[in-house]
């Protein structure tokens, strides 16, 4: 794999664009030297990103619906007949994901076909699992594995390009406290879905260019630009407001994240990044924070020298 023009990083953790065969190495839990498990996404370089003028976007196949018996996988089919027992789904993952994994009503006896057409296959994998996910000292964080198909949905983070437009503001609710709850209006633009049109473009292209696999696409890349319009939303991680910047014309604090025009005014925090990123912005945030109170700490001992 030409890491100079994607990398693969060993990142673990997610709208459906397309299916794709892709390799193994991708598609499934790998263990890191201390015994950790990882999975890993697509990431176009950076020096590509720059080349192409991209946002930061990561892909990762995902296994399909185990709510649509039609996969006839007799695993997934035997999962959905776990979760969807509520005493016992809860047991094995949150009552949020479990509900998103169940849907809604669909037909138990096409699973049950499912599992008593793969009881051997069923039989080869759940010791295994079972001891990998409950008894280990290094539990397997879910469920993942290839299919005999090898096709897969396609999932993506994508970055959020900056958007005056977006608001925050205090509505008219209250909370427990009396005090005015935040309101958020967030807002995205057909450059965001470009940016994420072209960057599976890319993608398509290293894929059928290494011969790992291909994307199969299901709209024309206008129809698909529309439906990542539809269905984006945020990665609760809002970011922003509050901008680091050279000057107090284009943000809110200077690079040491001490607001302009106030000198012992600091702001810390996710807030103050200029761009959001496609991936969990809490480690950046806390290093700035570590950061900034290096260097309050400095100063705090050259003014009492």
């Amino acid at each position: 794999m030409d890491d100079t023009i994607w990398d693969i990083f060993q990142v673990i953790s997610p709208t459906f664009v397309s299916t794709t065969p892709v390799s193994t190495r991708v598609s499934t839990f790998f263990r890191a030297p201390d015994g950790a498990y990882g999975r890993r996404r697509l990431t176009a370089s950076g020096a590509f990103q720059t080349k192409e003028n991209l946002t930061n976007i990561s892909f990762w196949p995902k296994l399909p619906a185990m709510s649509d018996p039609s996969h006839r996988d007799p695993i997934l089919s035997l999962a959905y007949l776990a979760l969807s027992f509520p005493p016992l789904g809860r047991a094995l993952m949150s009552e949020s994901l479990r509900r998103i994994n169940v849907g809604e009503g669909t037909d138990r006896l096409a699973h049950m076909l499912n599992v008593l057409r793969g009881i051997p296959a069923i039989t080869r994998f759940l010791p295994a699992f079972v001891h990998r996910r409950m008894l280990s000292k290094r539990r397997l964080p879910g469920l993942h594995m290839c299919n005999g198909a090898r096709r897969y949905p396609l999932h993506y983070h994508a970055e959020h390009l900056p958007n005056a437009n977006s608001r925050v503001y205090l509505s008219k609710d209250r909370d427990a406290l009396g005090l005015r709850k935040v309101a958020l209006d967030l807002r995205f633009s057909s450059a965001d879905a470009q940016a994420v049109v072209r960057t599976h473009q890319h993608l398509g292209d290293w894929l059928k260019g290494t011969g790992l696999g291909e994307l199969i696409w299901h709209d024309t890349p206008a129809q698909t630009e529309a439906k990542v319009l539809e269905f984006a939303g945020d990665g609760v991680h809002q970011i922003g407001t509050a901008r680091m910047a050279a000057s107090a014309r284009e943000g809110v604090v200077d690079r040491n994240c001490r607001a302009f025009g106030c000198d012992n005014l600091f702001l810390a925090g996710s807030a103050v990044f200029p761009t959001s990123g496609q991936a969990n912005p809490t480690l950046s945030a806390i290093a700035l924070a570590v950061r900034l109170a290096r260097q309050i700490a400095v100063e705090a001992a050259t003014h009492t020298a």
